[in-house]
């Protein structure tokens, strides 16, 4: 029906294809363990969280500077002690964190 202009497509091996994506949705986890990880080795320390909130004009790009409360694999909690607030921070809007002072690794 198509003539020569297109060919047939061809899929792969539903197993082999299904072995990749669940050996990178491991090592994803993997990764995220080890952020968590390094957050909470550092618990404590001074940092600048630079988050992006894309959908906001009042906080599109927003830096938060303070002391580093607790962290899991949802949020942070940074507390200003300057203010004396506290924020929670998802990470899916973070995009760096700068610490002031050696960190410890994992």
């Amino acid at each position: 029906m198509n003539g020569s202009y297109f060919s047939n497509p061809t899929f792969p091996n539903n197993e082999s294809s299904m072995k990749n994506i669940d050996d990178k949705v491991e090592e994803m986890g993997r990764n995220s363990e080890n952020l968590e990880d390094l957050f909470e080795n550092n618990i404590g320390k001074i940092v600048k969280v630079y988050s992006c909130f894309k959908y906001s004009n009042e906080w599109r790009d927003k830096i938060f500077e303070g002391r580093l409360e607790y962290s899991n694999d949802k949020y942070l909690v940074v507390s200003d002690p300057k203010s004396g607030d506290y924020n929670l921070i998802l990470i899916k809007y973070l995009n760096f964190i700068s610490f002031n002072e050696k960190i410890k690794s994992i």
